[in-house]
């Protein structure tokens, strides 16, 4: 009988060395194969190393959002609608529009925008469209990388964004 089948929470590599297995240990013939694992740091703490610890800080808190009325739809569906129809992100060739994105289980992007633009909609100005999209995170590769909203939409899909709050202010 092996012996680490009588130890539990060892394998027969971590019993010969005498420890637990904490860690994938390649087998002899991957050994040279296999790169190095190195310990991963998350987005914050490299940004805070680079000095751009502000800017990831300054994410908007979506949970507000999605704890509150948000949550249960927005109040403008037809504002919704047309971001999510026409706004998309370009992520190597692939569009992903805004109605298919979610930033929490219940809430779809477009919903998520078209609630914090909708009640400024008369008022909204392009920079301050700049900011609020730079606010709003996008998680890529299981959260792995997070980039602002605006990094990911292409430039003739943030002008059409502006030409539907346009509209939207001039039938409001």
């Amino acid at each position: 009988m092996n012996s680490a089948a009588s130890k539990p929470g060892l394998c027969p590599r971590a019993v010969r060395l005498g420890r637990r297995a904490t860690a994938f240990v390649p087998s002899s013939a991957a050994v040279g194969k296999v790169p190095a694992l190195q310990a991963r740091r998350s987005v914050a703490a490299m940004a805070k190393a680079d000095g751009l610890g502000g800017v990831v800080e300054s994410f908007m808190d979506i949970s507000k959002f999605v704890s509150s009325e948000g949550s249960k739809g927005t109040q403008y569906p037809e504002l919704a609608q047309a971001i999510g129809d026409d706004v998309y992100l370009d992520l190597n060739g692939w569009h992903l529009y805004w109605r298919d994105l979610k930033v929490a289980e219940n809430v779809k992007l477009s919903e998520f925008v078209a609630q914090n633009i909708g009640p400024r909609v008369k008022t909204i100005k392009p920079d301050d469209l700049e900011v609020l999209l730079s606010s709003i995170p996008i998680n890529l590769g299981g959260g792995k990388v997070q980039l602002a909203l605006i990094s990911a939409t292409p430039d003739r899909c943030l002008k059409r964004l502006i030409d539907i709050i346009s509209d939207a202010a001039d039938d409001w």
